[in-house]
């Protein structure tokens, strides 16, 4: 089984700054885990940290990992720019997969982690599901499927040259073109199956299941699985995550006041109200404060995935749950990467005073679920 965690929680627009988090707060979550094996490692690395690793050199950055019990399994490609800017919200989708700039970026992760796996591996990048919703119309969907289909092409020759599958996973998000499993699913019948090009689609392109995505949106989950498998749409990586959840009916007076402490300038939140007139998006939490007084809220926010409650709130654990167990009985091998990266935006009353600490625990929480074993 490979389980690791996502880097995405550590700040950094240069490859240097990359490379000290790593070593300030990976090395200790290793330490914390035990073990002889490395630690398994999903890299984030922006455009910026990217053009300089290509001058690092590929060699000497598998040397600096290694010496540091790190290995690299996977690539976040979701995020294109600085993630911990100052304020992100919805510059984190662009350039979106009209763009060139996406294609190319993307083509330079899978490079990047082909020459950082062992021969004959596979890996994975996870990419934005084709943008904002919003920003997107038909056909502008037209030409982010015609980008993929080109991509393939490229990570096809990638593979013949370096023996490493590299995949690329669309990772469905609240409020982008693509925000569930069924969506995907519907994305890969009508604009990317049934062509010459099938065989190397399916190998090349997959899903990156989000956990914490899925409950936000009320996915049922079982169902989202049951579109995949009906179309043989391959799963690449799991991203194991934990969304804030609020029952408004309780007392909205102090869920309203609970949820102030999680006001975030830099992300973006999502939050889907359920009531009995239906469900109700808002596409981030100060417009939903604004809008709504009641109803159940599930909210865009990755908390630690082994935290049932946050004081008064509580969270989507329940839901996670629900699908790791439908997803580790699966036949097909799964990789999970545990994703919580807005540890530095929760209260002071949540945070602990080492990362390596939380990121740890989340690690060992989800070890035993996955092995269906009782949890502290």
């Amino acid at each position: 089984m490979m389980l690791g965690y996502c880097s995405n929680v550590h700040p950094g627009s240069s490859l240097d700054q990359i490379l000290q988090g790593l070593e300030r707060h990976a090395v200790g979550v290793h330490e914390r885990l035990g073990g002889d094996a490395p630690l398994p490692l999903g890299l984030w690395l922006g455009a910026d940290a990217l053009d300089d690793a290509g001058r690092f050199g590929v060699q000497r950055l598998r040397d600096w990992l290694g010496e540091r019990s790190l290995r690299v399994f996977a690539m976040n490609g979701f995020p294109f720019g600085d993630f911990h800017q100052e304020v992100v919200k919805h510059d984190v989708y662009r350039p979106d997969w009209t763009d060139d700039a996406r294609t190319h970026y993307t083509l330079e992760l899978a490079e990047l982690l082909a020459g950082l796996l062992d021969a004959g591996e596979s890996g994975s990048v996870s990419t934005v599901p084709l943008g904002w919703g919003a920003a997107l119309d038909e056909h502008d969907v037209t030409v982010c499927a015609e980008r993929l289909r080109a991509l393939c092409a490229g990570l096809e020759e990638l593979e013949d040259r370096t023996g490493r599958c590299i995949h690329v996973d669309l990772e469905p998000e609240p409020g982008c073109a693509i925000e569930r499993l069924d969506g995907l699913a519907s994305f890969f019948e009508r604009h990317l199956l049934g062509g010459s090009d099938e065989a190397r689609v399916r190998r090349h392109l997959r899903a990156c299941i989000d956990c914490c995505h899925a409950a936000v949106m009320y996915e049922d989950f079982a169902r989202g699985l049951e579109a995949l498998d009906a179309r043989s749409i391959g799963i690449g990586r799991v991203q194991v995550s934990n969304a804030l959840e609020v029952d408004m009916h309780r007392d909205p007076e102090a869920g309203r006041a609970a949820l102030e402490a999680f006001r975030d300038p830099r992300w973006l939140h999502q939050v889907m109200v359920r009531d009995g007139d239906g469900d109700r998006f808002h596409e981030d939490l100060e417009a939903a404060l604004a809008a709504e007084r009641g109803g159940r809220w599930r909210i865009h926010f990755h908390v630690p995935v082994h935290l049932e409650t946050l004081g008064p709130l509580g969270t989507t654990q329940s839901q996670l749950v629900e699908a790791l167990e439908l997803l580790r009985t699966r036949d097909e091998p799964l990789v999970w990467e545990v994703e919580t990266y807005a540890w530095s935006a929760l209260p002071d009353s949540i945070r602990p005073d080492c990362l390596a600490d939380g990121i740890a625990a989340e690690v060992q929480w989800t070890r035993a679920r996955l092995a269906d074993e009782e949890t502290p």
